[in-house]
């Protein structure tokens, strides 16, 4: 009879686990795929990454520090970002990817796809692909490629499994903004005269703000706009 309880409570911590393990999935899976119903992803072919079957969305890079390999056994790093930082590997990885001479380091403004999201118990994982090509030298002759890599967003252990998706976007769209939405950010209008308060309601807070008393500069990745007595002066 003892045996029997024994094996009984031992069944039940398993059937427990399992059921653990199986909710831990469920809300990963659905997390995923709020996100990329948010972010559409691109296709690419099984047999040539490289190769797109099926483009979604375009994406801007909006600040500078991503990074991506060519070769589909690329052992580049995610990059991670920490409270809206690009952070850059360091050690002997960054020793590493100096030597790289496949390594190719991004420019705000530069054109990326997303080809896969992936939601970890505390990390998120977004794997791209450069939009355009680029020329790289092969032993001593010249090809276009494509480059890839990832971009890996930190959050405490507890936060994912009930996060906000508009948070999560959010996250991400202080380092890599949809197309449309830049566009949209790119062409929004500064005139002479505008408060500061006007400014921002178009173009959001700024990256920089320096305060020199009657003259104010408001520091963008694009422009400088700068404020004489709380007024518009001129744009940069």
């Amino acid at each position: 009879m003892k045996r029997f309880v024994q094996c009984l409570i031992v069944m039940i911590a398993v059937l427990l686990m399992s059921l653990s393990s199986a909710r831990a999935a469920d809300w990963k899976t659905e997390l995923e795929a709020k996100l990329k119903e948010a972010f559409p992803l691109t296709k690419v072919s099984k047999l040539n990454i490289d190769l797109v079957t099926q483009p979604g969305a375009v994406f801007l890079i909006q600040k500078d520090g991503l990074m991506g390999d060519v070769g589909s056994k690329s052992m580049l790093p995610p990059v991670k970002v920490q409270d809206g930082a690009v952070k850059q590997p360091g050690g002997m990885t960054a020793i590493a990817i100096s030597a790289s001479k496949t390594v190719y380091h991004f420019k705000a403004g530069e054109r990326l796809y997303l080809t896969d999201i992936k939601v970890g118990d505390d990390k998120i994982v977004y794997s791209f692909l450069s939009a355009d090509s680029y020329s790289i030298d092969v032993r001593g002759s010249s090809q276009q490629e494509h480059y890839r890599g990832e971009i890996e967003f930190d959050y405490p252990k507890s936060a994912l499994p009930s996060a906000d998706v508009a948070k999560l976007q959010k996250d991400f769209e202080t380092v890599v903004l949809g197309q449309a939405k830049a566009t949209e950010v790119q062409t929004k209008t500064v005139s002479l005269g505008q408060t500061m308060a006007e400014v921002e309601a178009i173009l959001g807070k700024p990256d920089t703000k320096v305060n020199l008393g009657t003259k104010v500069t408001y520091i963008y990745k694009t422009m400088k706009v700068i404020f004489t007595d709380g007024k518009v002066t001129d744009v940069q």
